[in-house]
């Protein structure tokens, strides 16, 4: 009789607790296991108490995301970037912009950010984790290749494909919408294409925008580059080959496609 009364009192206690949370099932159950010595069942408790710590912080890392989204204003352009005659052609936000703008919200939702770097022969790969204070993490990838332009020295073009790569996995991550202002740089072409647009190399920020479209489709830089060579019926090895003619044409049809 004792022990169908214990029984009943176990499978009461268990009707009871499965209206609470997770965690004090397990902690019961893990009580009731200790008491009868059964380690296997113990061992099989933890695991699960781990699986369901680990489902709760990648729903408040997404939570956490979604309000951080929600709340975020548009983030100041404060680069400008102007024509000969000192129009403005187009402005964009840096990465100090960036940085500014997420900072107080990233705190505020228990998120932050740091950057995993790997320099290549000739480019940089960027992982940027972004961690959530339960422990979730998520983590975007962007590679970049460094191309000697010959305006800079090339510790300066390595530091410029650096802040390129983790300025966009960065707002990739984060899903910002951080990009320069496109339709100053993918606007159609006019009818006659001015002198310096069809003699001059692409802008950075142009080459900056193919390469954020190509990283999105998963390109490797081969793939890119035979891509452009098809748009644009010629050949080319690399980017700083391409007139900023050619780059709003290929920007053209890229943006089509994504």
């Amino acid at each position: 009789m004792l022990e169908e009364g214990s029984k009943r009192t176990e499978r009461g206690e268990m009707s009871q607790l499965t209206v609470k949370e997770p965690k004090d099932l397990i902690m019961a159950m893990a009580q009731i296991a200790v008491e009868k010595a059964d380690v296997g069942t113990l061992e099989r408790l933890v695991e699960l108490r781990k699986q369901i710590k680990m489902e709760r912080a990648k729903e408040e890392f997404y939570q956490a995301l979604s309000a951080f989204q929600a709340e975020l204003k548009p983030i100041k352009k404060s680069k400008v970037v102007k024509n000969k005659d000192s129009t403005v052609r187009y402005s964009y936000a840096t990465f100090d912009d960036i940085i500014e703008s997420i900072q107080p919200l990233l705190e505020k939702h228990g998120l932050s950010y740091r950057f995993e770097t790997e320099f290549e022969d000739k480019s940089v790969s960027v992982k940027c984790v972004i961690t959530h204070l339960l422990g979730h993490q998520e983590v975007t990838s962007f590679k970049t290749v460094i191309e000697y332009s010959g305006r800079m020295l090339p510790i300066q073009e390595w530091g410029s494909a650096l802040t390129y790569a983790k300025r966009y996995s960065l707002s990739l991550a984060l899903g910002l919408a951080t990009e320069e202002d496109t339709d100053a740089i993918v606007e159609d072409l006019p009818e006659e294409t001015p002198l310096d647009d069809a003699t001059l190399t692409l802008s950075d920020a142009q080459k900056g925008y193919i390469l954020g479209i190509a990283n999105k489709k998963g390109w490797g830089y081969e793939e890119m580059i035979k891509n452009i060579r098809g748009i644009i019926n010629r050949e080319v090895s690399k980017l700083n080959e391409l007139t900023k003619e050619e780059a709003k044409k290929i920007i053209i049809n890229l943006k089509k496609e994504v």
